[in-house]
């Protein structure tokens, strides 16, 4: 069992955490029963709207995986490949940390709105005058809200690194830090790596504080450490270039944050650099932080997620490496943009066969269990685990409460089922909008997946159907290769097979070993694996 610490930085390493979180409920093979994931999500903008979706996503993951996979399940059985069967965690969750959420506020004081009330550059007078005569030669300290003193830094560091690396020196005082410290244990195999973006004021400011910090303390000096570095990939719409944050100097930014980790020895600390971006740039409406920053998911992001995955499943460098991740075009002639045909063999067959499987998942409980329609109430499976009863006459779950069980008409209610359904719901609507965000970028759009399609051409490029002919020679018609009852079948054969001794408790329901929210969960990912890996099926979405 190994540990993984995320510090994803500012708004871009949010959304890289975000596709990350899409990535793990998938059940990508790039971790093992037990091993552990704990993202810490900092940002001196404590109501950026990127780190509180991400936020979300984070805690709806963890709450379903609780729900299904409750302490110490993992050690009993083999969850590996499971949808959700990675452990997201806070410190505090492992009895060494008191740190009880993702996120890392390091404003500690709310009446710090201005770099100057961060400094406390108003308070300097007396013995402390020279030092004030400095900051007037190093800062720009007339009035004005654009001013460096004056910058209001409650929506981040506006693109300022020189600001944010004054401010994030005080991280070594944070109790989630030190809380890292005492969690960590790189004897174990546990790891490090830090997210950030190059071209603002908080990733890149954020980044070398952080490794400073873990290289300079004992117990961390020689852990596996690991940077994903974003680079430019998108631009803002000409209208918004009068702004504060100018994208025009995104690339002179991290022309500037490069030579500086060069020259400081920064990258030599390093064990492995992911270096991520996009020469094509997107065009992003302009926004300088709090809750309207909410960037649409893009292929730059998904791309940092698979560099985390790669970094963990990577062993300690003898000396620093640094990565590049591109696509291949395996067409000559197309419609701009990529499909799940255009990853390369091994990351297909990781990442993308995972993600099939995962929006298949999606499909079928939201257009059949949760609408209850005929094919799967009248199933042994539904019946033994009262699916009907769980979703309403819209196909919704209602959150559960303390009087969930006296409300529930079900004999067979049970509450970590439950938990599971309203949160895999949850999941779904993320994962839903997440996809749809990848397919609204420009030329390297991203485009997955259409819930809006039946069952049979959810897949982009790989519908699941054949042309056959009539008798006798007559005209070819099209023969589609799965639909809702196949799905349905598939799921009771396992279900009959692996749980058919499930009966009710004191009016719970349970299941020999295991929980009733595991158990579904497990049904409809083998019944998809089993439909998906026929052979008519498996060559349309080439997977051997």
């Amino acid at each position: 069992m190994s540990k993984l610490f995320i510090f994803s930085i500012g708004g871009s390493g949010s959304r890289v955490v975000r596709s990350l979180n899409m990535l793990l409920a998938s059940g990508v093979p790039h971790f093992n029963s037990g091993d552990q994931v704990f993202p810490i999500m900092i940002d001196y903008d404590v109501d950026n709207g990127d780190t509180k979706r991400a936020f979300k996503c984070v805690d709806t993951y963890s709450n379903l995986h609780i729900s299904a996979y409750p302490k110490d399940f993992e050690k009993n059985h083999e969850t590996d490949r499971r949808f959700f069967h990675t452990s997201l965690l806070k410190m505090s969750d492992t009895g060494g940390g008191l740190t009880s959420a993702y996120t890392m506020q390091f404003r500690h004081n709310p009446d710090d709105k201005t770099f100057g009330d961060a400094i406390g550059y108003d308070r300097l007078r007396n013995e402390k005058s020279k030092t004030k005569d400095l900051l007037k030669t190093l800062y720009d300290v007339s009035s004005g809200d654009d001013t460096e003193l004056g910058i209001d830094m409650t929506v981040g560091f506006k693109g300022n690194p020189n600001i944010g690396s004054v401010v994030f020196n005080n991280l070594k005082e944070t109790i989630e830090l030190k809380d890292f410290f005492t969690c960590c244990t790189p004897d174990n195999g546990d790891k490090v790596i830090l997210i950030g973006s190059l071209f603002g004021g908080t990733g890149a400011s954020g980044i070398p504080e952080l490794v400073k910090a873990i290289r300079g303390n004992q117990k961390t000096e020689n852990v596996h450490l690991g940077v994903v570095m974003i680079m430019p990939y998108f631009c803002f719409e000409k209208d918004d270039e009068n702004g504060t944050v100018k994208s025009n100097l995104f690339n002179s930014k991290t022309r500037a944050a490069l030579s500086f980790y060069e020259s400081s020895d920064v990258n030599q600390k390093i064990d492995s650099i992911y270096y991520v971006g996009d020469n094509e740039r997107t065009k992003t409406p302009y926004n300088l932080g709090g809750d309207q920053q909410k960037n649409k998911s893009h292929i730059v992001d998904l791309i940092g997620a698979l560099s985390v995955l790669h970094f963990f499943n990577s062993d300690k460098p003898i000396e620093p490496r640094r990565y590049k991740y591109r696509m291949h075009d395996n067409e000559e002639e197309h419609e701009p943009g990529f499909t799940i045909l255009n990853f390369y063999k091994d990351d297909y067959q990781k990442i993308i066969y995972p993600m099939v499987k995962l929006a298949f998942a999606v499909k079928f409980m939201r257009s059949e269990i949760a609408k209850k329609t005929k094919v799967v109430t009248d199933r042994p499976y539904s019946k033994a685990f009262g699916l009907p009863s769980y979703f309403d006459t819209n196909g919704r779950v209602s959150e559960p409460n303390s009087r969930s069980r006296v409300n529930s008409q079900n004999a067979k209610y049970e509450s970590g089922l439950h938990s599971t359904l309203f949160n895999f719901q949850l999941f779904s609507d993320q994962f839903i909008e997440w996809i749809e965000e990848l397919k609204d970028i420009g030329n390297h759009k991203l485009v997955l997946f259409d819930f809006n399609r039946g069952i049979e051409s959810l897949v982009q490029d790989c519908k699941l159907s054949k042309m056959t002919s009539g008798f006798f020679g007559g005209a070819t018609k099209e023969q589609i290769l799965v639909d809702p009852l196949a799905f349905s079948e598939q799921i009771q054969k396992h279900y009959a097979k692996t749980y058919q001794d499930a009966a009710p408790v004191n009016g719970e329901l349970h299941f020999k070993d295991t929980t009733a929210g595991y158990a579904l969960l497990d049904c409809i990912l083998i019944g998809i694996e089993n439909i998906l890996k026929k052979s008519e099926i498996s060559s349309i979405l080439k997977i051997q």
